[in-house]
């Protein structure tokens, strides 16, 4: 679910104790770059976009549900409305022509991490729709931009992580 990219890093969980003492690397996200993501349900270039829900966010419709439910659900599922404190930096990468998430959906995310305190990138494409022919140039950028916000492994990390792995092959 393509909601996931910018839903999990603003509600992130700890892992419970018993899988805690297994992990030998921290697995939180550090930096999250995503292209022309939906993130607010209830604010969809200005109207509710509650269709959308029929599939996953509410499996067996939304017949029987009274409209306060669903809107709860929406704002449930929509990560612009879940960002509560500083987030990873993140990176949104949206055409300003499309027709199927509009931009303003990246905007809004871009504005809730900033009233949290945290950072956020907005990249607009001109003219660009969804998804473009581009994107593997875009991916460059994205590139670029991981470069800037993760901290490069130390070389005695890295070395660690290596010996880690060849003892696991």
């Amino acid at each position: 679910m393509v909601l996931s990219g910018t839903w999990l890093p603003v509600t992130p969980e700890e892992a419970s104790s018993d899988l805690k003492s297994s992990l030998h690397y921290d697995t939180h996200m550090k930096a999250v770059a995503i292209f022309f993501p939906p993130t607010d349900f209830l604010d969809w270039d200005g109207k509710p976009r509650i269709l959308v829900l029929w599939g996953s966010a509410v499996p067996r419709g939304t017949n029987g549900h009274s409209e306060v439910e669903i809107k709860e659900r929406a704002r449930e599922i929509s990560p612009a409305c879940q960002v509560k404190s500083p987030t990873v930096p993140f990176l949104f990468i949206h055409g300003d022509a499309d027709p199927l998430v509009p931009l303003q959906q990246s905007e809004k995310m871009v504005a809730a991490v900033k009233a949290a305190g945290g950072s956020a990138d907005l990249d607009r494409e001109e003219g660009r729709r969804h998804p473009w022919m581009t994107l593997p140039e875009e991916v460059k950028i994205m590139a670029d931009w991981f470069d800037q916000h993760l901290p490069r492994l130390s070389q005695a990390l890295l070395q660690t992580a290596l010996i880690s792995a060849a003892g696991a092959l």
